[in-house]
């Protein structure tokens, strides 16, 4: 076989008017970029050179991939080859210009007495087949493309577009093409040139990465959910591990160039840790036209609620920038003062003041109409103030009268800081969360900072991609790095990004939006002393001891939300408990924290300090007789003058730690300026929580309470406890088989795991809850107590008015979440008095009602509930029933007029389906885009009304191109009785015996639906369907429940899916809730009358247990000290 270099002539030539250079003739032929083209001194380097050395192999390229019989007449020519001409293993050396012996691949070579033929005959052997593996797996691989049976392929980057080419040589094209890139010293030593013709140009689809195949390289090595290795990466590319170090310098640059990485933060306390700033991952969202395009700026006005973003950008009018409370001039030449931005269906809108003008030859004089207001739409302001004031130049052009607002009389001052450039404001929403740092069960805790764009939708936030990860430290506290955080949120901080909507450069500015966690979490974020404390709620003071919460008003109160805690409060109490500290009375500081239930993190660091060099001092000072002040000497000073001096040495020590701590952190006391008025002052950030002083965001009235902690893993929780703890064994098997026979379709869970659940039913999460919620109450009969199958019910309504996507009566809406959260709360008094004193999170469902819309903000983003529905009709095809055979299956013509059935929809269907040739599909989607198949429960339009139906066929006619041009879906009509059931209160569905054909755009959502099983009375029997273990069928058989009949149905008011819609489609008489008590006072008080009696029994057991345990554990402790003196 001849070797590349043997041959050089063959393969380079000369560039024409330059000697000095080479160009190889294969290397290019291979390469899809350019040619490659080397200086003279690196000629040899490049011959011996493994890609080369590739090209050279892969040059007599085939038309397509090697068969399986051709393959075999490769090995047979090679062993007769090897049989008739041993080979010469020298033919495989060569010496490079260091003189070093090295093989074909680059590898130094160690040479020994040799080898006997038949192991050479089994490394060749072994090398071929190696060489087939590896074909084998470049053509499996996805990156590579997809191989269909005619052994072609169509690859993602339009590498294989030429069927003529061999598939190995345009994989190595494009192999080349990337390693050419890597700057590797050890193979490519003076080709500095062909490496710098590989840089990314602007011109580049793909910039600033050099190629699509570089940036799915970048994103594959930066999963979020699983970061890969070197070696990972080696891997995975397999033949092209040296574009590791491309990449990495690739990434490298990127970093700089873009500024993303971390910064260093030394936070009060003295811990290090790093933190991405938002303001930098937010100005890609700008620069991103995927993300752009979904970012609503302005507040939207709108009939329903279901968003926290603030619409869309007028494009019109790009060059003249009008800003809120300045003075602009519209179309009908009205002068008004713009107040702020809305959006109505989609228009933006400025809401206005009027004024009176009075134009004069070279001035207008303008009087603002405080109590006149209006809303007009954008495209109707022509001339803003700088307009304005070219106008009418000079200091009198616009006069403005005295009683004229003094900030409606000058320019904005962000006109000044933008430049000309547009401004605006993103709303974020940050949280804190503590997680393991560890992929094992060991815990690690780490606590870590997150924010997301408010002004996306809920579609886009619950994505992965949307949840921007700042900061993580296993030793500073949220607190510590939400003060790193908070940079962001400063009223002067403005960030640049490129906008690539309006494709110039913007301004924005982020503030926050309110702050999700869990409940400890937004303890600590508000900071309160936590669940457990004296006053154990952070948005109120409602609290106290068992016996005032056991008391006619302090039980009623816990009912109600009580006096909100204010943020100008919470400091000063801090401030009061620093001052404490410094006086050296620990017992005062923890009476503080008890009786107002304020506790700040980083206050309590410098508390202990405080408190640790009192004691230094007043030992100095108070105690010791040789360094003590000489009038504590003198026993002439005694009682009241002794006190007197006690008094002054510690009003010193205290005006002494308090100048001490307010100069700490020493760091950022020696950035403030010499007539700082906070000099001598508790600094937010440096002394305590700095989100209290935050502007746009309250820790007390916005931290809304999660979904999951507060009521999935709180109520819910606690309502399953109570049930199945009075359970036996054959209940709790009953219960599994009936919650895995419910019928799914409609609700947007997986199949329930029943006896999953049953057998972990005290270690269940959340999504284990949401199911249950949705589903239990249809089950649980004959299963608990009449008050516990209430509070059951009572449970599944709120739950489902808590997941709503969107609001459009908000009145109403108030009214009866107002009613539910009261029917829950007594509901529980009901069953347990005293669970609303134990259980914080029982108390804190009142309480959503004050952040109004915070629930539903925040059960979107942390559930991940996304709204599918959309007002306007979706009119899309049935999806054909797809069968082994391809293509549509084809359903005989059959008789659908059965007796009693009547059929719907006019002659023409009734006539052409039973004459026809239809084929049947598996779904059709609705309206609000659900996925309805045959089974599915759905609401259907029928002239001018809406009706219930469940799918009984869907139907395309045979032949027509276009599905939906004609399609028809039969439902069986079930009519809504005019009461609601009196056990689960609940619409009740009967057959209508009607059939109704109707067309696929008059769908309108789906809901679910359970059978009437209390009323028919059904069985639990074992089927014909076996029980599936490790995928292996055995011979044990299913237990189902049998249903009675088909005719009788509840529809499912617990469901979350659609519950809105749901409620909209019924008479207001089947969705509105009634009250569980009218007189909710005098209940409360017959129920705290009991608890005055049971809670001094409880206390007095309590105490009389635990002076049992000590006298116990001191005779131990005695006997235990005789045993050691006798031995």
């Amino acid at each position: 076989m001849q070797h590349p270099e043997s041959s050089s002539s063959e393969y380079l030539e000369e560039l024409p008017g330059d000697k000095t250079q080479f160009k190889c003739i294969i290397c290019s032929d291979q390469s899809d970029t350019q040619d490659i083209i080397f200086k003279r001194n690196s000629k040899s380097s490049h011959l011996k050179s493994k890609q080369h050395h590739l090209s050279h192999t892969l040059a007599p390229s085939f038309a397509s991939l090697p068969t399986s019989h051709f393959l075999d007449k490769l090995l047979e020519s090679l062993d007769e080859e090897e049989t008739d001409d041993p080979p010469n293993p020298l033919d495989d050396i060569m010496m490079d210009e260091d003189g070093v012996f090295i093989d074909r691949d680059g590898q130094p070579l160690v040479f020994s007495a040799g080898e006997s033929q038949s192991a050479q005959l089994a490394r060749q052997d072994a090398a071929v087949y190696q060489r087939l593996d590896d074909l084998d797996l470049l053509e499996r691989h996805l990156l590579f493309g997809e191989f269909d049976d005619s052994r072609t392929a169509e690859g993602p980057d339009g590498f294989f577009e030429d069927s003529s080419d061999s598939i190995v040589a345009q994989i190595s094209a494009a192999i080349e093409a990337l390693v050419v890139n890597d700057n590797d010293t050890n193979e490519m030593d003076g080709d500095e040139e062909m490496h710098d013709s590989f840089e990314p140009t602007n011109s580049s689809d793909w910039f600033p990465h050099p190629s699509k195949t570089s940036f799915m390289l970048d994103m594959l090595d930066n999963l979020p959910r699983l970061r890969l290795s070197d070696d990972h990466l080696k891997a995975i590319i397999w033949y092209w591990n040296r574009i590791i170090k491309l990449l990495r310098r690739t990434q490298k640059r990127l970093a700089s160039e873009f500024n993303l990485g971390p910064e260093h933060h030394v936070s009060s306390l003295g811990n290090h840790f790093f933190m991405t700033h938002p303001t930098k991952l937010f100005a890609m969202d700008w620069a991103n036209p995927l993300v752009r395009k979904h970012l609503h700026v302005y507040p939207e006005i709108s009939m329903a609620i279901s968003e926290t973003y603030q619409a869309n950008w007028t494009s019109a009018n790009r060059h003249c920038h009008f800003y809120m409370n300045e003075l602009a001039l519209t179309s009908n030449c009205d002068y008004v003062i713009i107040l702020r931005w809305v959006t109505v269906d989609g228009i933006v809108y400025a809401d206005v003041l009027h004024t009176r003008a009075e134009e004069r030859t070279s001035s207008i004089h303008i009087d603002v109409i405080s109590d006149q207001q209006s809303r007009i739409p954008a495209h109707l302001l022509i001339q803003n103030f700088p307009d304005l004031q070219a106008t009418y130049p000079g200091p009198g052009g616009i006069v403005f009268s005295n009683h004229s607002p003094d900030q409606y009389t000058s320019v904005n001052p962000l006109r000044v800081k933008a430049k000309g450039r547009p401004v605006f404001r993103l709303r974020v929403i940050p949280w804190s969360d503590d997680v393991s740092g560890n992929v094992s069960k060991q815990y690690n805790v780490h606590t870590n900072i997150y924010v997301t764009n408010a002004n996306l939708p809920h579609q886009k936030l619950s994505q992965e991609y949307f949840i921007r990860y700042c900061s993580t430290s296993s030793v500073a506290s949220s607190s510590e790095q939400f003060v790193a955080l908070c940079q962001d949120f400063c009223e002067d901080r403005w960030t640049e990004a490129d906008d690539c909507e309006l494709k110039q450069d913007i301004l924005f500015q982020i503030i926050p939006h309110f702050l999700p966690a869990d409940n400890p979490q937004q303890s600590e974020t508000a900071s309160h002393i936590g669940v457990n404390g004296y006053r154990n709620c952070r948005r109120d003071k409602i609290g106290g001891s068992e016996v005032e919460k056991e008391s006619n008003v302090g039980y009623e109160s816990l009912y109600h939300p009580g006096t909100p805690r204010t943020v100008s409060e919470t400091i000063e109490t801090i401030q009061s408990q620093v001052r404490l500290a410094c006086r050296g009375s620990p017992q005062d500081v923890a009476q503080s924290c008890t009786l107002t239930g304020v506790k700040d993190k980083i206050s309590q660091f410098w508390i202990e300090q405080i408190l640790a060099k009192f004691k230094v001092l007043s030992e100095q000072r108070l105690k010791n007789p040789q360094t003590c002040d000489p009038q504590l000497n003198d026993k002439n000073v005694k009682n009241e003058a002794r006190k007197a001096v006690i008094t002054w040495i510690t009003d010193e020590i205290e005006a002494e730690l308090w100048g001490w701590v307010t100069t700490q952190p020493k760091a950022s006391y020696d950035k403030l300026a010499e007539n700082d008025s906070t000099q001598n002052c508790l600094r937010p950030g440096d002394h305590f929580n700095l989100l209290l002083c935050t502007q746009g965001v309250d820790p007390h009235k916005d931290t809304p309470g999660a979904m999951l902690h507060t009521w999935l893993l709180g109520n819910n929780k606690y309502v399953w406890y109570l049930t199945n703890t009075a359970w036996s064994p054959e209940n709790e098997a009953i219960f599994a088989v009936r919650l895995q026979c419910s019928f799914l379709d409609g609700l947007t869970i997986a199949p329930p795991r029943a006896e999953y659940i049953i057998k972990y039913k005290n270690s269940l999460i959340g999504k284990h809850f949401k199911t249950i919620q949705q589903l239990a109450i249809f089950h649980m009969h004959t299963m608990c107590s009449p008050e516990v199958f209430e509070l059951w019910k009572t449970t599944g309504e709120l739950g489902a008015f808590l997941w709503v996507p969107e609001i459009r009566d908000m009145d109403t809406y108030l009214h009866d979440l107002q009613i539910l959260i009261n029917n829950l709360l007594d509901r529980w008094a009901a069953v347990e008095p005293r669970r609303i004193i134990t259980k914080i999170k029982i108390h804190v469902l009142d309480l959503q009602l004050q952040r109004r819309l915070g629930w539903a903000d925040d059960a979107s983003i942390k559930a991940g509930a996304q709204s599918q529905t959309e007002s306007g009709q979706v009119k899309l095809s049935p999806i054909p029933h797809t069968g082994t055979a391809r293509g549509q299956r084809q359903a005989r013509p059959w008789a659908v007029c059965t007796q009693g059935i009547t059929i719907h929809n006019g002659l023409d269907f009734a006539n052409d389906i039973q004459t026809s040739n239809w084929n049947a599909c598996s779904l059709v989607i609705s309206r609000s885009k659900d996925l309805c198949r045959v089974g599915s429960w759905v609401f259907f339009g029928h002239k001018m009304d809406r009706l219930i139906g469940r799918i009984i066929k869907i139907l395309s006619r045979s032949g027509v191109k276009t599905p939906s041009e004609d399609s028809y879906i039969l439902l069986q009509h079930f009519q809504v009785l005019n009461e609601n059931d009196s056990v689960l209160n609940m619409p009740i569905l009967v057959d209508a015996k009607s059939v109704f054909g109707v067309r696929p755009k008059d769908i309108i959502f789906n809901f679910n639906a359970q059978h009437d099983c209390i009323n028919g009375k059904c069985k639990i029997i074992h089927s014909t369907s076996h029980v599936m273990q490790e995928r292996i069928e055995t011979e044990k058989l299913k237990k189902v429940v049998e249903h009675s009949d088909d005719t009788r149905f509840f529809l499912n008011m617990h469901g979350l899916h659609n519950a809105h819609l749901i409620r909209e489609a019924l008479p207001r008489r089947l969705v509105a809730p009634t009250r569980f008590v009218d007189d909710r006072v005098a209940f409360h008080k017959r129920l705290a009358a009991g608890l005055q009696i049971t809670g001094v029994e409880k206390r007095a057991l309590k105490q009389a247990k635990a002076a049992a345990t000590r006298a116990k554990n001191k005779q131990a402790k005695e006997a235990a000290a005789i045993h050691t003196e006798n031995q």
